[in-house]
């Protein structure tokens, strides 16, 4: 399932603040801040995200983005799971994926994962995890709002895998 950018004329979350950001280090930072929660769940954070990866980005919005996805990558893991971040970049553009060893999303839920208030059915999911349903939603408006992509893979009991991919800007 992968969305696209609809050129949206009301953005709460335009901005164009655009700075060469290194983005070992942005993960790394958001490692550091989610630390505590991951351990709580005995759940392992790895950053594989080569050092010295520098891209034109809006860091208040990227920084939102990698929280985002970690965060529900540790809160819907298993315990004793993992979460890994990887990079990737072509000539056109560069591609961040969180991966975790979690509970997994339904195929059949996948495509509504973004809508705003949508929550993956409870029951489902055997586990009582907190909150609004906005997460998700706020990542694809961030996204969008830097020209991107997101596109998730899931499997039921295997985990998922977040892709954003952004356009190379020089």
């Amino acid at each position: 399932m992968c969305y696209r950018s609809r050129g949206s004329s009301h953005n709460q979350f335009r901005s164009k603040k655009m700075a060469g950001l290194d983005i070992s280090e942005l993960v790394d930072e958001q490692i550091s801040t989610l630390q505590q929660i991951a351990a709580m769940k005995h759940v392992t954070l790895h950053n594989q995200v080569p050092a010295g990866q520098n891209q034109q980005s809006d860091e208040k919005k990227l920084v939102e983005i990698i929280k985002n996805l970690m965060s529900n990558a540790i809160k819907y893991n298993r315990d004793g799971g993992s979460v890994t971040v990887t990079y990737a970049a072509t000539a056109n553009d560069w591609t961040l994926k969180v991966a975790d060893t979690g509970i997994g999303i339904a195929q059949n839920e996948q495509a509504r994962i973004f809508e705003r208030f949508y929550r993956v059915d409870s029951s489902r999911t055997n586990q009582v995890v907190s909150g609004t349903g906005l997460g998700l939603a706020i990542v694809l408006e961030l996204v969008q709002s830097l020209q991107g992509q997101i596109s998730v893979e899931s499997q039921r009991g295997v985990g998922s895998i977040f892709t954003v991919t952004f356009p190379i800007k020089s």
